[in-house]
């Protein structure tokens, strides 16, 4: 059992067929994938062994689901000894504190992965040390009480919670019609790219803590801070809305452009050059956002000039 022939029926028999100890036992240099055929596994499944990675074939047709509790709970003791990745987790109860997935332990990484919960907690973040959550959609709340949690290019379609602990948001998109789109009512709060979007609710709500706000993309009537805001850089607070900023450009850069002559910005940043290896078509890079460079090193080599009064940033598309 085991093989691609003849493959356990559950994730949680794939778990405990591993041995615990001797020489095949799980280490730093002799990991574990669990791998998953599409289908969906209905089970609630903990894994608190440490170098035992799970990995479906595909996230729109692996799935784990369960209809109380946790449906996955991570729990390992070492760091950055688990990895879950291409699969969906989903809880179907109707009961808020069960969850689709429970992150307790020691650093561990989700990444292309679908979590999903209507009723329950989509992810419910209780760990006491850094996780990273990346590259996912995220279907419903997501709660953190504690722990230092990092979400890169994640998707939240829910209501974010902080309560404690740290975490980091990093070109999130977030948005809720059925209620608030981020609370904080404690930690510490990092959010360094995104979008917050709500069309009948508030997009942040503070009463405690403090949030360091980088480049935000918000409607500034809907945000509440009554913590305390640190903005990440040396700029004021700009956010871009040609309906409602007063600004006259209707494309990015035009703003972009607009705003550096508003704002003063010499001071801090001069210019940007951005860079994006996903473009395909031809054309000659210049660093602008419409004609990026294809590589860093490309963009770096093209600022002659940068000391105290020409200050450059670049910027890196996902």
């Amino acid at each position: 059992l085991g093989t691609m022939a003849n493959p356990f029926k559950t994730i949680t028999a794939a778990i405990n067929s591993i041995p615990s100890s001797g020489v095949a036992a799980p280490t730093d240099t002799n990991r574990y994938l669990i791998y998953l055929f599409p289908g969906t596994y209905t089970e609630n499944i903990v894994l608190n062994r440490s170098y035992i990675n799970i990995a479906g074939s595909d996230r729109n047709s692996v799935k784990i689901t369960s209809a109380s509790g946790a449906t996955l709970t991570l729990n390992s003791a070492t760091d950055k000894s688990i990895v879950v990745s291409y699969l969906t987790i989903e809880s179907t109860s109707s009961t808020s504190t069960d969850s689709a997935l429970t992150i307790d332990g020691t650093s561990s990484i989700v990444e292309n992965c679908t979590l999903r919960a209507t009723s329950a907690t989509a992810v419910n973040a209780i760990s006491t040390t850094t996780q990273l959550i990346r590259s996912c959609d995220i279907f419903g709340n997501y709660k953190q009480s504690s722990g230092i949690f990092e979400t890169i290019t994640t998707n939240v379609y829910g209501k974010m919670t902080l309560a404690g602990g740290t975490l980091r948001i990093v070109n999130g998109y977030h948005v809720n019609e059925a209620d608030d789109v981020i609370s904080q009512t404690n930690g510490i709060l990092y959010i360094v790219s995104g979008k917050l979007k709500s069309t009948a609710h508030n997009e942040f709500v503070q009463t405690a803590g403090t949030v360091y706000w980088g480049w935000v993309e918000y409607d500034t009537s809907k945000a509440t801070f009554s913590g305390t805001k640190i903005l990440l850089f040396k700029a004021i607070d700009n956010y871009y809305n040609n309906s409602i900023s007063g600004l006259s450009a209707t494309t990015v850069q035009g703003a972009i452009d607009e705003i550096k002559g508003l704002v003063s910005l010499a001071s801090y940043v001069t210019g940007i050059v951005y860079v994006d290896n996903r473009r395909v078509d031809t054309y000659t890079p210049d660093g602008s956002i419409l004609k990026p460079y294809k590589t860093i090193k490309d963009a770096y080599d093209s600022i002659t000039t940068n000391d105290a009064t020409h200050r450059f940033a670049v910027h890196v598309a996902p």
